[in-house]
């Protein structure tokens, strides 16, 4: 079983305007609504490239109760810990009138210590534990930087892999704490490798030092338009990023990561599986507000990757 965990989940919401314009009223278009938050985008992705998977999420209020709801309608297994805080809500306004995408991101509120331990607590629990843990996005205010090492130890205890997509001290402890996989930006890669802003080393080389200053397996660095790479102790493979038609980039950070453990999962070499992370965040990027990839658009992605 492969299962996402969303711990600072949101209810996104999607609009058009014809024109932002200061001390004005705008005048929006109906909005969507999507369930989000790192970990459910990726069991979103997961689902659309057809491999069965549980989201396992926060939730609380409204907007929690309306993630719930959205999900079901995706036909996505879930799994919802009640907790006191309200879940957040997100909002993505498309400008018309000049092309321009507004991203409105809130950060959610604190969990309660209890919370935090129930949650721990589930996760133990599972029956059976998933062969794949994915924790991506943010983390609430004032979340707890051990809680990674606790869902490290409860993964290694289980032989599960653990992927990690986030940002900040969050990344810097799932490093330290050894997951399986981690996906940092180039930026980011250049932070965990301890090298200063006018120092200048090729991709591989940065990859390399952090590998050997942290016990993770897997690193993929994301590179924007210009695709990823991956990097082992022994391997070392990049992917460009193939030129389509680009509306909204939401998304495309944990579709990316979709992809890669879709490939994982079905044992591909290294190099498949950063193809399909860079084809399914490419895929996505095709489609406006925060609306994920197709599956037949990932498959013409591939195709201009041949």
């Amino acid at each position: 079983m492969i299962a996402t965990l969303t711990l600072n989940p949101a209810l996104d919401k999607s609009t058009h305007i014809s024109g932002l314009v200061p001390e004005k009223k705008l005048r929006c278009l109906s909005p969507e609504y999507f369930p989000g938050g790192g970990g459910i985008n990726v069991s979103r992705a997961l689902s659309r490239l057809g491999l069965d998977n549980q989201a396992i999420y926060v939730a609380g209020g409204p907007a929690g109760e309306m993630i719930g709801k959205l999900l079901t309608k995706e036909k996505i297994s879930s799994l919802a810990i009640e907790v006191d805080e309200w879940t957040r809500e997100n909002l993505v306004v498309k400008d018309d009138a000049s092309g321009n995408q507004y991203r409105f991101t809130f950060p959610g509120l604190p969990m309660k210590e209890n919370d935090q331990i129930n949650v721990l607590s589930f996760i133990s629990s599972l029956n059976p534990f998933p062969s794949i843990l994915v924790m991506s996005g943010s983390f609430a205010p004032q979340f707890p930087l051990e809680f990674i090492t606790r869902i490290q130890k409860l993964c290694a205890n289980n032989h599960a892999k653990l992927v990690i997509d986030t940002s900040g001290p969050y990344l810097n402890e799932a490093a330290k704490s050894g997951v399986h996989l981690l996906k940092p930006n180039y930026h980011e890669l250049c932070e965990l490798a301890g090298i200063e802003g006018d120092e200048v080393f090729d991709l591989h080389k940065i990859g390399k030092r952090v590998l050997e200053k942290y016990p993770v397996e897997i690193l993929v660095v994301s590179l924007g338009a210009n695709g990823a790479s991956i990097i082992t102790k022994d391997e070392y493979h990049h992917e460009p990023a193939p030129k389509v038609p680009v509306k909204s980039t939401v998304g495309a950070g944990d579709s990316m990561v979709a992809g890669l453990v879709f490939a994982l999962s079905k044992g591909k070499p290294l190099k498949d599986v950063l193809r399909y992370g860079v084809a399914c965040g490419t895929a996505t990027t095709m489609n406006d507000g925060t609306g994920l990839f197709k599956a037949e658009q990932v498959d013409r992605v591939l195709e201009l990757m041949k």
